[in-house]
């Protein structure tokens, strides 16, 4: 993306952007969730929220901090530069909210879809737990496996989703289960995805090659 974008600011604003909302997507399914079944937040429960709120504050802090520390006159000439084009990246965005709110949209119906995934692969486990509950345990396992613990959130994620599962009496080894065969499907469909964007990449390679050349012909003809 940043080969080809005519902006670098405004992609990574973008990457960044979209991490956000899928963050502030992830809390709304899981706040829904916790409307739907008020027995879910117990202790474990509990804890998990206060970590993870914790750790976005800590985000958030950190920011201020390093806006405030490294105000913009203190950089080169150079780095004010690319600041200004993040700037200009920034009110583009806020000149859109609308947009902004149709991707929020779109984000939710995404993770929603991702917990819907997921309550069927437990109930091909033979997990069988009401919808509501994975909308409010299965965002705050994919929440917990964004915590820099280990490469991707493995383990983090299923050892989060089986404290969320056990108070609803599902065993910790079938929530370990689900989240691995998960892994599995993500992994999984990368590689299929990245497989076909290299095959599509080396074809519209070689036709371009064999345009040049037609075209060299040509040119050596006349």
């Amino acid at each position: 993306a940043m080969r080809s974008a005519q902006h670098r600011a405004g992609a990574v604003l973008a990457s960044l952007v979209d991490r956000m909302l899928d963050v502030l997507a992830l809390g709304l399914l899981a706040g829904f969730g916790a409307l739907m079944v008020p027995r879910a937040l117990d202790e474990r429960s509990r804890r998990v929220f206060l970590l993870l709120a914790g750790a976005f504050a800590a985000l958030v802090l950190g920011a201020a901090l390093l806006v405030a520390l490294f105000p913009p006159r203190r950089f080169s000439h150079r780095r004010r530069r690319k600041l200004v084009k993040v700037r200009q990246a920034v009110r583009a965005m806020t000149r859109q909210p609308g947009r902004v709110a149709a991707v929020l949209a779109l984000a939710v119906c995404l993770q929603a879809s991702f917990a819907l995934l997921n309550a069927w692969i437990g109930r091909w486990c033979g997990l069988e737990i009401p919808l509501y509950v994975w909308l409010f345990a299965w965002p705050l396992g994919k929440l917990s496996a964004m915590l820099p613990v280990t490469q991707g959130g493995i383990g983090v994620r299923e050892a989060a989703l089986a404290a969320l599962l056990l108070p609803f009496g599902v065993p910790a080894v079938l929530s370990v289960a689900v989240g691995l065969i998960w892994q599995f499907v993500v992994v999984s469909g990368g590689l299929v995805g990245g497989g076909i964007a290299l095959l599509a990449g080396q074809k519209r390679f070689t036709a371009g090659d064999a345009g040049d050349t037609e075209a060299a012909t040509i040119r050596q003809t006349n």
